[in-house]
This record gives structure tokens, sequence and C-alpha cells, in this order.
């Protein structure tokens, strides 16, 4: 189970040294019981947004679990979801990026029954659907959108 865990932050780690890579203002979760890996900062020429940011990382394509409902419906627009594949040189990494409803409707559209394990179905037809949502253009999408009931304080 240590490696399993190990392995896992290993995962979150590599992608915020991309998020900080990218120059997003990121904050890494000291605990992660809200099933929240870091908080990103933006500011929109006012008061700064903060985004709670859940990390799944896989080796290659998996089944993307743990991702709970109850919780992303919580976040009121201040939630985002990366998904990383990682694919040891066979090819590029892919990483990605989904809003709040985004995730809520991938949930949706998932066979009655197959939400146990907090799944969202991430194949290959919704890769390429949220091919623009990768990693590298977080940053500009985060500039342009104010997140509805977004923490400003």
């Amino acid at each position: 189970m240590p490696g399993t865990v190990r392995e896992g932050r290993w995962k979150e780690l590599r992608v915020i040294s991309e998020l900080l890579r990218f120059g997003l203002d990121v904050y890494p979760a000291a605990v992660d019981d809200q099933g929240i890996d870091c908080v990103i900062r933006t500011e929109h020429g006012g008061p700064p947004a903060y985004y709670d940011v859940q990390i799944k990382g896989y080796r290659g394509y998996n089944r993307v679990i743990g991702v709970d409902r109850a919780r992303v419906e919580q976040q009121a627009g201040k939630y985002l979801l990366i998904i990383a594949f990682f694919h040891d040189r066979a090819k590029p990494d892919e990483i990605f990026f989904l809003t709040q409803p985004q995730v809520l409707r991938l949930k949706d559209n998932l066979p009655p029954g197959k939400d146990r394990w907090g799944d969202v179905a991430f194949n290959k037809p919704d890769r390429d659907e949220f091919a623009e949502q990768t990693i590298d253009k977080l940053k500009d999408f985060l500039e342009g959108h104010t997140p509805e009931g977004a923490n400003t304080t």
C-alpha cells in the first residue's frame, strides 16, 4: 500500500510542478481529506479567485475513480479536475482539465450503477472533446474566467 500512496503523491506533485511551470500560483494541500490536492489562486483585475483542484494521475489510460459527486457539487463553480495520463515515453503525457459542470455532465453520462467508486468516464471520445483543455492552456482559461460563487476573500 505505501507504494500506491507514494506513486499517487508523485503523480500529484508532477502535475503541480507543471502548473507552476506554466505560471500558475499553486498551493499544495498539506492534508488530502477533502479530495483537494492543491489550490490555484488567480486574479481577474479585482479580488483573487481560488480554485480547489483535484488531481487524478494514471500510467496509461485507466478508469478515472475517486471523484465524489457530492464534493464536486458543493464547489459552486470553483472546482477543477485535472486528469493526467503518463505514458512512459511511448507517447507524450496528456494532462487535461475539466470544470465542475463538465465533470458533473460526464458523471451524468455514466450507466446506472457505474458511479459506486466515484467514476468519471473519460475515454477516447472524451479526450477528443476536451483536446483543447490541456494543462498548458489552463492559465489562459482561468485568466478569462470568473467562477460563479468563487471565494474571493
